[in-house]
């Protein structure tokens, strides 16, 4: 989680580097998400 926060501050993807258990819409799109 802080390293989300991390990359939101510095603009970055909230993905980058690690695989939340609920990426936001935005972040993944619902064809990403059943992959």
């Amino acid at each position: 989680v802080k390293k989300i926060l991390a990359n939101l501050r510095d603009g970055k993807p909230a993905l980058e580097g690690i695989q939340p258990a609920q990426p936001p819409i935005e972040e993944a799109p619902p064809e990403r998400l059943e992959k």
